[in-house]
């Protein structure tokens, strides 16, 4: 599992892939809050992947909190559109709304946090997630279309001012029994 100091109590991490256009939104993401954020505190650390499924939850494993920038395709939403969800806003798979057969990420991020806290994995309890709509990908290449641009400078701010607000709460959850 994961190697986490007790001193590093959230975890935000940006997904996507960097040669997928707009998918590269979660690393970019954490790209500017590393210039932003020099003393960023020694208890978060910033990461970028660009797996997803139950790799996911090795990265998770130790932290108290997490915060998660990707790409979102709903179908109905523009993009550069922002989302801001909490675990139980995430989506589950049910009988009435399959999981799709294919996915770059194979699983849920709610489905991965219950399938660890189930195993017993140390996973977030405090969980927000940001999204952002894109297009689907047509070709390789980098670089975001200016929408996402726009978003990636949003997020970045949104983030940051999110910070105290998942500290709070993980203090709040760690006096908790």
């Amino acid at each position: 599992m994961n190697e986490v100091s007790e001193e590093k109590d959230i975890l935000i991490l940006g997904l996507g892939n960097d040669c997928l256009g707009d998918d590269a939104v979660g690393p970019l993401v954490v790209r500017q809050l590393r210039h932003r954020m020099e003393e960023n505190g020694s208890d978060i650390d910033l990461v970028e992947a660009g797996a997803g499924g139950m790799i996911l939850m090795d990265l998770m494993a130790g932290y108290k909190g997490l915060i998660l920038i990707d790409a979102i395709q709903t179908g109905s939403g523009e993009p550069g559109r922002i989302y801001r969800l909490t675990e139980d806003q995430l989506p589950v798979a049910s009988p009435e709304h399959p999981a799709p057969p294919w996915s770059a990420h194979h699983l849920g991020l709610r489905q991965i946090l219950e399938t660890g806290r189930q195993a017993g994995c140390e996973l977030p309890r405090t969980v927000i997630v940001y999204a952002v709509e894109t297009a689907p990908p047509r070709e390789w290449h980098r670089g975001c279309s200016p929408a996402v641009e726009r978003a990636i400078e949003e997020i970045v701010s949104r983030v940051i001012r999110e910070i105290p607000v998942v500290r709070a709460d993980v203090s709040q959850r760690r006096g908790s029994p």
